[in-house]
C-alpha cells in the first residue's frame, strides 16, 4: 500500500482501531490511520470540494478557450440585457433599437498570487457550486429620434436621428455548477467528466450617454 501511494503521489487515509495500523502508519507522510468511520468521512468530505476548486482553477488558468470558459461566455453573452439607458439633450428624443455587443470577458484574479479568482458557494456528495466573479467588456448602441415642438401646428416635428455607442465595462458574478460522482476516485475526475450548469445572477445594463444631439457624429 505504501509502494502504491508513493509511486501514484497519493496519500492513503486508512480507518483502523488496531494499534498496529497505527504503529504502521509511524510518522509516514502519506499514509495516515484514523480509527473512527464517521471522523474519516467528514474529512474526506471536507477536502473534496477542495479538490474540484484546483481542476476547476486549473482549467481556467491553462485554457481560456476550454470548457468552463466558454459555457460562461456563452451564458454572459446570452444574458445580456440592455434595461435603461439615460442620455441629456436639449431636444425631446425617443430611444429605438438599443442593444448590447460582448467585447470581452476577464475572470478576476487574486492579488497575492494572481490565480482566478474562485469562491466556494455549496457542496454536496454530487454537485459542487462556485462563485467565478468576471469583468465583462462591452459596447451598448442606440437609435436616437429627436423631435421639436412646432408651436403653430402644435406638434411635434421629427428632427433626425443618430446613432451612438459607448463602452462599458461591469462585474459580473457567474454561479457555476458541477455535477459528477464525486466518491474516492474525485482526484482523479476531470472538468470534462462533469456536467456544468451556469447561472449569471446580474447582467442588466443601465448606461448614461451621456450628450446626444440630432446632428451628433459617433465617432468609433
Amino acid at each position: 500500500m505504501i509502494n502504491w501511494a508513493d509511486n501514484n503521489d497519493k496519500r492513503v487515509l486508512a480507518v483502523s482501531a488496531d494499534k498496529g495500523w497505527e504503529d504502521f502508519a509511524g510518522n509516514k507522510e502519506n499514509f495516515h490511520v484514523i480509527d473512527d468511520l464517521a471522523k474519516a468521512m467528514n474529512i474526506f468530505q471536507s477536502l473534496l470540494p477542495v479538490f474540484i476548486m484546483e481542476k476547476i482553477k486549473l482549467d481556467l488558468s491553462s485554457k481560456l478557450d476550454g470548457i468552463i470558459f466558454s459555457e460562461i461566455k456563452n451564458a454572459i453573452e446570452l444574458s445580456l440585457e440592455v434595461i435603461n439607458i439615460d442620455a441629456s439633450s436639449s431636444y425631446r428624443y425617443e430611444i429605438d433599437d438599443e442593444y448590447v455587443e460582448l467585447n470581452d470577458i476577464q475572470i478576476l484574479k487574486n492579488d497575492e498570487d494572481n490565480g482566478v479568482r474562485i469562491y466556494l458557494v455549496d457542496s454536496g456528495a454530487d454537485r459542487i457550486t462556485v462563485n467565478i466573479p468576471c469583468e465583462v467588456f462591452y459596447d451598448v448602441g442606440a437609435v436616437f429620434n429627436f423631435f421639436i415642438w412646432d408651436s403653430i401646428d402644435k406638434e411635434n416635428v421629427y428632427l433626425g436621428s443618430v446613432e451612438k455607442t459607448v463602452e462599458e465595462n461591469n462585474i459580473i458574478d457567474v454561479l457555476v455548477s458541477f455535477y459528477g460522482n464525486f466518491d474516492d476516485e474525485s482526484q482523479d475526475l476531470e472538468v470534462a467528466d462533469m456536467d456544468i450548469s451556469v447561472e449569471v445572477v446580474d447582467s442588466s445594463v443601465n448606461v448614461d450617454m451621456g450628450e446626444v444631439e440630432p446632428f451628433y457624429d459617433d465617432e468609433r
